[in-house]
């Protein structure tokens, strides 16, 4: 049984709340939702009912609603807000209502939600594939949500396609779902204070967008400031969203498909129409097959969330991001 006298490192109510780190401080510093107490050295230490109050925060948040709005909210408040939100009311309604995990429940297996996600598409059953993502996102973290569920279901739907074994429609259907679930998944992350922009798009004649839709809210979750342009854009929109927001990031995600020559002129243009000094990231399923023109751009080429999630925190950790201008032209 928890005692409500106990204190928590903000690493363990990350793990609780399903919050990063710093959105958990954007929310103390900038609506104070919570009030931690602090330790000599200056650490923040959480109460049971910061952890509750953060929780439930999360999940109004997902429902829709503006944390500015209800930050302040108190526990009993935001308990009705959630028990009469139509939102939230659809994800815990029907079938799968017994899912909803309990306050102090322990998370699922990462294979469920897989599981329960294919079943989902295999009948074309939009409502549960909803209720399914919306469930992974409350009891996972989304770094597991995205790298451990919506990555490989994907790239399940994939090999089904190519394997014949499913329909334009499934695709279509599990596509548009997913993409929500990601929108709805960045809404809760505030940029840092001071935050550099990046960028982040598919080039031209690539419509599918959900890993760049990934990269944009790993980007979001580690404090970017996220301009997010969606799919197909050629190289001369690039360079001007990037002039109009004075980025110096750019993400790039190529899925399909491979070896395509119009890519190949499309990023050769792009790097020629960028300020000297600018950082592109390029990721996504076909990316080894652009490897040689990635190398002669002299972009950076990532093949997992992960990596491309260290690689974000550390030019926002180290200010390359922000002072990108001193940088040497490629």
């Amino acid at each position: 049984m928890k005692n409500p006298t106990d204190r928590h490192p903000i690493k363990v109510v990350a793990r609780r709340t399903g919050l990063t780190p710093h959105v958990i401080r954007v929310w103390e510093r900038r609506y104070k939702a919570v009030t931690p107490q602090r330790t000599d050295t200056n650490r923040r230490l959480y109460s049971e009912d910061d952890i509750e109050q953060l929780r439930l925060l999360r999940q109004a948040t997902i429902a829709g609603h503006s944390i500015g709005q209800i930050a302040n909210y108190p526990i009993d408040k935001l308990r009705e807000l959630l028990a009469d939100d139509a939102v939230y009311a659809t994800v815990t309604s029907g079938p799968l209502s017994r899912l909803l995990p309990p306050r102090e429940a322990a998370s699922r297996p990462v294979e469920y939600f897989i599981q329960e996600s294919v079943a989902a598409i295999e009948q074309l059953d939009e409502r549960a594939l909803e209720r399914t993502l919306a469930l992974a996102d409350m009891e996972l973290s989304q770094p597991v949500v995205m790298d451990e569920v919506i990555v490989p279901l994907m790239v399940k739907l994939g090999d089904w396609w190519r394997e014949g074994a499913a329909r334009a429609a499934h695709e279509h259907m599990a596509s548009a779902v997913v993409r929500a679930q990601l929108a709805t998944m960045r809404k809760i992350h505030a940029p840092r204070e001071g935050a550099p922009d990046i960028v982040i798009t598919t080039p031209h004649g690539q419509h599918h967008e959900i890993g760049a839709q990934l990269v944009a809210l790993v980007a979001s979750a580690e404090g970017w400031r996220v301009t997010y342009l969606g799919p197909n854009l050629p190289a001369s929109e690039m360079a001007a969203a990037m002039r109009l927001r004075n980025a110096r990031v750019l993400g790039l995600s190529i899925c399909f498909p491979p070896e395509d020559p119009m890519i190949v002129t499309e990023l050769r243009q792009m790097r020629r129409l960028l300020e000297p000094g600018t950082t592109v990231l390029i990721g996504g399923m076909s990316a080894p097959s652009y490897r040689s023109v990635i190398e002669e751009i002299g972009a950076e080429m990532f093949l997992d969330l992960k990596r491309t999630r260290d690689r974000l925190r550390q030019l926002l950790n180290t200010g390359m991001a922000i002072h990108m201008d001193e940088a040497p032209a490629r």
